[in-house]
């Protein structure tokens, strides 16, 4: 089968990835002086230096460090000084990745499901309703750049009780969060 009716099936399948093609060439031209570049003269030796554009793309590794280190800048500015943080995972099982890459909506739900859980875990945990701070992250690629949708959690290591006392969180055995995580993911 040619690169190109397998692109066509792609697309048919998966039209929200109708402009991959755009994307890539984008990518794959990153940092080349053919598509763009400004020019610097130094104003004593006369020595040009040429610095190429970027794409500028989200996709791209080089590129998406630029925007990832704005993003934590942003991030950082909104946590409570002198609050400590706990950074969670949630993972979605290898066997159904599927069903989130056909149907993105079910992106929505693993948001809802894991800030459910949580609110689970902590009452659980200190026995009554605590509310937490959250920062959810949904990210859809792992580490090899396959599809893995999974959420970084930053919560707060605490929270507000019912009657508004702060209550620490110290420790939440692993065996707990896997499985309320389990039993939230399955049962939504």
């Amino acid at each position: 089968m040619s690169k190109m009716v397998r692109n066509i099936r792609f697309v048919a399948q998966y039209p929200r990835y109708k402009d991959k093609d755009i994307i890539i060439e984008k990518m794959l031209g990153c940092g080349d002086p053919a598509n763009g570049y400004t020019e610097y003269i130094c104003p004593d030796c006369l020595e040009i230096k040429r610095v190429p554009f970027s794409c500028k793309c989200k996709f791209c590794l080089s590129c998406a460090r630029a925007h990832l280190e704005e993003w934590i800048s942003k991030i950082e500015a909104s946590l409570f000084e002198g609050v400590d943080y706990r950074h969670l995972i949630l993972t979605v099982p290898e066997q159904l990745r599927v069903y989130f890459y056909r149907e993105p909506k079910l992106l929505d739900e693993l948001v809802k499901t894991g800030l459910a859980m949580i609110k689970d875990v902590l009452e659980i945990y200190f026995r009554d309703p605590v509310e937490a701070g959250y920062i959810v992250v949904l990210q859809t690629a792992g580490r090899s750049a396959s599809y893995n949708p999974h959420l970084h959690i930053m919560m707060t290591a605490g929270g507000l009780s019912s009657n508004n006392e702060w209550r620490d969180i110290k420790y939440i055995p692993f065996s707990l969060l896997h499985k309320k995580w389990q039993y939230h993911f399955y049962s939504r």
